[in-house]
């Protein structure tokens, strides 16, 4: 495409190819290029576009009329600009990139920023909140004389605008930028004196800065503004914060003001709103009206399947943002799934930790530990947790905040009524009545099309049952047969309906797959034959490879069919080029999968699935971890999938996220359907995704489950390869007993096949379960063994992996010399490797045996140099942890100001973290504050304020004294 340009933040504005400015003089030609490009790159039927143009009261020649001024549009924009806006039935789409208009362009910056704001990137944030609020040129659609764009479109481009502002003014305060803070948030209280949120920011932005008056005038002024305007009080959250700040002393403590304060990312996770949402305003108010009464923390939505409680929760959170600024948690629970189990609360806890800064290998292991430090982290906060789809009250319990700030929804098939005796409040969901269900359709269809057969629209709404899910597909349908009339589907979904009934089975269900089993035979048969296979796909979302491998076609082939059950209403395209298929939906295509495939064609489809799930996951293994051995040949015998191509680790790693729970339940499901060779492939291509992530319960399990595989198939050596895993699992959750089990089990097959290269990895793993034990003696001895193998062997990357090893355990002996000669060896290789971690381990050992040495100097350019490695590979624990000792070491030098510096970046990174394992690096780190240097023989002390150089460089609760390599990283 052309570069052309189009912009509605202000007056219409649209430039050709050459930047040109093209002036639309035609108010009606303004208003449809203003709702082609609300809608861009999606089909805008004419009835829509008739409904939109005169406000819901299209006269009878709407359609010829609108048909001749696309033309005359088209004429006016030029042959280049023109032709952006195609015919596509039953309407019309504009084509446009994300950067060639301002409204795209400003929903693509506001995920961005969100997502910035996830890592707590705040500069990018400031540039990019700054980027956004430079695209109004005015007030949007300014020149636009169409009331339903208006009246759709502007509230919620006035509310962005309001929220982007308000997410400049945060980074300002985050970049220690207060005053321009203070400043914007001074602005939009006075523009906006009803946003009680913005209210509290200024407040809390003002305290902090040790501004109390202020703060508090600017309470008297909102409870003002609240009471005259609304005859409101305060909300609770900002009476809580008057009276804290009444009650709190004027001053503000100057050390912990010179300390950062531990920043947590603010997670959006809420997907979007649904597009067509009608009906349920009196719950919708209901709900509201339950939030903000005092002491409310859970509310309740059931009802049964397909009946809109998503929808509903997602339209009423939307509507809710502003309330819960320190963010939005959403989770499906999956708790009615028809092919995976409900998820696991200490999983969703995992992902809920990481959402909040706490990198995976510091989330606690025992589900109550993650409940607490769940709640822990949420006590002082504002967020709303959504948890969808729960299959009862004790999956949820865990999940659910302590704070009173914090407000959770769940919803549920099941009654919850567990929760509601805890004091839930609860909302159940009926079937939408005749009008709402006929506004339904009439936001989908178009009131031309729905009014003039209402009774025969009347109907549908009959045979569906009051189910939103059942009027969507009914409507999608519609929408891509202009020709059919309501008459028409009825009569053939009533046949349907009655077919199924003979059959058996209760009204309601019958009702709904009456609409699924009609909806299915209209496809195409590609479609069709694809949309029976997706049942056997345990989800939650699959991508277009995944989908296009089961059902057995070519790419091309496969997006085809999903582009055609997207139009049907029949699969929910996600962002991320992924798709969703809906419980009922999925339960659907699974029984027509049974019936109509066999149990040999299912036992084909799952295995051609889960080959191609392994291809997958070894080529993202590999682009993320390149130092892995490779995969053993028993691999490659019987992959036929194309795997595919990563851009790099990020890419790779990206996806591995994405697919972690499709990849989870393919491996329990090869592990219960029999299937052994993917048994045990699946989890040892995951197992290094899931350490690093600290899933080590998870992959406990499955790697106990590969290694009964491997006995099954009479594979010794493939199941040594799964018992070093299992071991070093074992050993990071603390059960050094059974970590030397596996490890002794997995020995002999090593030895009677002569893998020299497994045993000296088996020695390295053995060699860090005895430090862990505190046996350096047991733990050099192994190291050396492990040395001794990979000279054998002749392997350049195992020979470095065992220097590392063998010159650290010689420095925790007191052998400094020693360790350091072998450290410039292992040096020498991982230089050659380009392995960057290695070259960062081995350079720590060789600080920390300058510094013992008496040669401070040499001590704290290693430090550097492996601080530089550390930054480059994104270890925030162990650049705290270097940037700790060479405080330490400045201060013996003298050197104030670099001591100071090395320790106020320390400090910032540990309360980022804000883990339990920082705890010894806080302790070692004192106030910054202090910067008198100590004397020279106070570094063999490691009481507060005084670092010891000598300190382990690996530190994990229950494991003090991990070597480098093996703590949080794979041991190679």
């Amino acid at each position: 495409m052309t570069d052309v340009y189009f912009g509605v933040l202000g007056p219409m504005l649209v430039r050709d190819d050459e930047q040109v400015p093209i002036t639309i003089s035609a108010g009606l030609h303004c208003g449809i290029l203003a709702i082609l490009l609300v809608n861009a790159n999606r089909i805008v039927g004419r009835d829509e576009l008739a409904e939109h143009l005169w406000d819901g009261r299209p006269p009878a020649s709407a359609s010829t009329t609108t048909t001749v001024h696309i033309a005359r549009l088209r004429q006016a924009l030029g042959p280049v600009v023109g032709a952006r806006i195609r015919t596509r039935a039953p309407g019309y789409l504009i084509e446009v990139s994300p950067d060639e208009c301002d409204l795209l362009s400003l929903r693509r910056i506001e995920r961005e920023a969100a997502a910035a704001q996830e890592r707590g990137a705040w500069s990018e944030v400031s540039d990019l909140a700054d980027e956004a609020l430079r695209l109004w040129r005015g007030e949007p659609f300014q020149d636009v004389p169409v009331t339903s764009v208006h009246r759709d479109e502007s509230p919620a481009l006035d509310a962005a605008r309001v929220r982007l502002a308000q997410l400049s003014a945060t980074a300002d305060l985050r970049l220690g930028r207060s005053d321009a803070g203070i400043e914007t948030l001074t602005r939009l209280v006075a523009a906006h004196p009803l946003r009680e949120p913005l209210y509290e920011q200024l407040m809390a932005a003002l305290t902090s800065q040790g501004r109390r008056a202020e703060a508090l005038e600017v309470y008297r002024r909102a409870r003002r503004v609240l009471r005259d305007e609304l005859g409101l009080d305060p909300s609770p959250a900002l009476e809580e914060l008057h009276r804290t700040l009444v009650a709190a002393p004027a001053r503000v403590d100057a050390v912990s003001r010179a300390r950062p304060r531990p920043r947590l990312p603010v997670p959006r996770h809420l997907p979007p709103a649904p597009r067509f949402f009608t009906g349920r305003s009196d719950v919708l108010d209901a709900m509201a009206q339950a939030a903000r009464s005092p002491g409310a923390t859970v509310l309740s939505v059931v009802g049964t399947g397909g009946i809109g409680k998503t929808a509903t929760v997602l339209t009423w959170s939307h509507r809710m943002v502003e309330q819960f600024p320190d963010g939005q948690l959403f989770v499906n629970l999956r708790g009615f799934d028809p092919e995976a189990n409900p998820v696991a609360p200490t999983e969703v806890l995992a992902g809920f930790l990481q959402a909040l800064g706490v990198p995976a290998q510091q989330i606690p292991a025992k589900p109550a530990d993650r409940a607490a430090y769940f709640r822990t982290l949420l006590a002082d906060l504002r967020v709303l947790v959504v948890l969808d789809n729960a299959a009862d009250a004790a999956q949820v319990r865990d999940l659910l905040p302590g704070g009173p700030g914090c407000l959770t929804v769940v919803t549920s098939r099941d009654r919850l009524a567990g929760l509601v005796i805890d004091g839930a409040q609860p909302f159940r969901l009926a079937p939408l009545n005749e009008a709402e269900s006929l506004d339904l359709l009439a936001a989908r269809l178009g009131k031309a099309r729905t009014e003039p057969g209402r009774a025969s629209f009347g109907r549908l709404v009959t045979v569906c049952a009051g189910l939103p899910l059942a009027l969507a597909v009914i409507a999608a349908r519609m929408a891509l047969e202009p020709e059919l009339s309501a008459t028409r589907l009825a009569d053939r979904l009533q046949s349907e309906r009655d077919r199924l009934r003979d059959l058996g089975g209760a009204d309601t269900a019958t009702d709904v797959r009456a609409v699924f089993s009609w909806s299915w035979r209209q496809l195409s048969p590609p479609a069709a034959a694809f949309f029976v296979r997706l049942g056997l796909h345990p989800g939650p979302t699959i991508s277009p490879e995944a989908a296009a491998c089961l059902a057995d076609v070519a790419l091309p082939t496969g997006e085809a069919a999903l582009r055609e059950l997207v139009e049907c209403h029949l699969l929910t395209p996600l962002e991320g080029d992924r798709y969703q298929v809906h419980d009922l939906l999925r339960l659907y295509a699974l029984e027509l999968a049974c019936t109509q495939l066999g149990p040999v064609a299912i036992q084909c489809i799952r295995v051609r699935m889960l080959d191609h799930y392994i291809v997958a996951s070894l080529a993202a293994d590999r682009a993320t971890t390149p130092q892995r051995r490779p995969a053993p040949a028993a691999f490659v015998t019987h992959l036929g999938c194309g795997a595919p191509g990563f851009e790099g680790p990020a890419d790779a790693g990206r996806w591995l996220e994405s697919e972690r729970p499709v990849l989870l339940a393919l491996s329990l499901l090869a592990g219960t359907e029999g299937f052994d060779q993917q048994s045990w492939q699946l989890p040892w291509a995951l197992s290094i995704f899931l350490d690093r992530r600290g899933d080590w319960g998870v992959l406990l399990a499955l790697l106990t489950q590969a290694a009964a595989a491997t006995q099954r198939l009479g594979e010794p050596a493939c199941r040594a390869l799964i018992l070093c895993d299992t071991s070093t699992t074992y050993s990071r959750m603390g059960e050094h007993a059974s970590a030397l089990a596996c490890l002794d089990e997995a020995q002999t097959p090593l030895e009677q096949i002569g893998d020299h290269m497994g045993l000296s990895r088996l020695e390295r793993l053995r060699a860090h379960i005895y430090e862990g034990l505190g046996d350096n003696v047991s733990a050099l001895a192994c190291s050396n063994r492990s040395l001794r193998l990979a000279r054998r062997h002749g392997d350049a990357l195992a020979q470095g992996l065992a220097l590392t090893a063998v010159s650290w355990h010689h420095a925790q002996l007191g052998h400094y010399q020693e360790a350091l000669d072998l450290a410039r060896e292992g040096l020498d290789l991982h230089e050659r490797a380009g392995f960057a971690t290695g070259q960062a381990d081995v350079l720590d050992t060789m600080a920390l045996a300058h510094f013992h040495l008496g040669r401070p100097q040499e001590a704290l350019a290693h430090y550097q140099r492996a601080l530089t490695y550390y930054v480059a590979q994104g270890e925030r624990y162990f650049q705290a942890r270097v940037l700790t000792r060479i405080g330490g070491i400045h201060e013996l030098l003298g050197d104030r100001e670099s001591t100071h510096d090395a320790r106020k970046a320390a400090w910032t990174i540990v309360d980022e973290l804000d883990i339990a394992e920082s705890d010894a690096l806080r302790s070692m780190l004192p106030p910054l504050a202090v910067s008198e240097p100590a004397p020279a023989a106070s570094h063999q002390r490691s009481g507060r304020g005084e670092v010891d150089p000598t300190e382990q460089r690996r530190h994990a609760p229950d494991q003090p004294d991990q070597p480098n390599q093996l703590l949080v990283k794979p041991v190679q």
